[in-house]
């Protein structure tokens, strides 16, 4: 089974838009807003500064704390590899996504029409556009994933434990029902 580039983005985007009907317009447009000037950070330096900043300039910091040196200039960026700079702009851009995310959700009121959530479709479906773009050309530019669903021999051995597992759910959510409830 190979999964195709546009499906993963058709997916993303699904997600997204379904995110922004659920959190609303208010809440989506103050991430978008964030998430945006996020990308548009990482894109001109800002990954390059806070590389800078972290590895370079706070090991310079807490050298001289340690040691009792002065803190002298730090030499400028220069990513020691291709991975390691390819998993701080993924960690970076996952946390500032993160924020961006929280800060909607904590700065924007909840919707309290059904027109508030319809339209909170649109920037959450621009959110997802966003973040597939800016993980499609900076982090993962050259990846292929290729997978392949389980054959008859697999599912077969499987098979117990999933019908263990789900009848353990069943009798834990019949349990949770059949408690009784407190009277008023």
């Amino acid at each position: 089974m190979t999964v195709s580039s546009g499906e993963c983005v058709f997916i993303i985007l699904l997600v997204t838009a379904f995110i922004g009907l659920w959190r609303g317009w208010l809440r989506e447009i103050i991430t978008m807003a964030i998430l945006l000037a996020v990308i548009l950070f990482l894109i001109t330096i800002g990954n390059h500064l806070l590389y800078q900043f972290i590895f370079v300039n706070l090991s310079a910091a807490f050298h001289a704390l340690l040691n009792g040196n002065s803190v002298t200039a730090a030499p400028s960026y220069t990513p020691p590899n291709a991975e390691g700079d390819t998993l701080f702009t993924l960690s970076t851009f996952t946390i500032l996504t993160g924020i961006s995310y929280l800060v909607g959700h904590k700065a924007g009121r909840p919707p309290t029409a059904a027109v508030h959530r319809l339209t909170g479709i649109i920037p959450g479906a621009i959110n997802g556009i966003a973040i597939t773009w800016y993980s499609v050309t900076k982090i993962i530019p050259d990846l292929q994933v290729n997978a392949q669903g389980p054959n008859q021999g697999s599912v077969g051995s499987y098979e117990p434990a999933v019908f263990g597992i789900g009848l353990v759910f069943l009798i834990i959510v019949l349990f949770v029902l059949m408690k009784p409830k407190p009277k008023k």
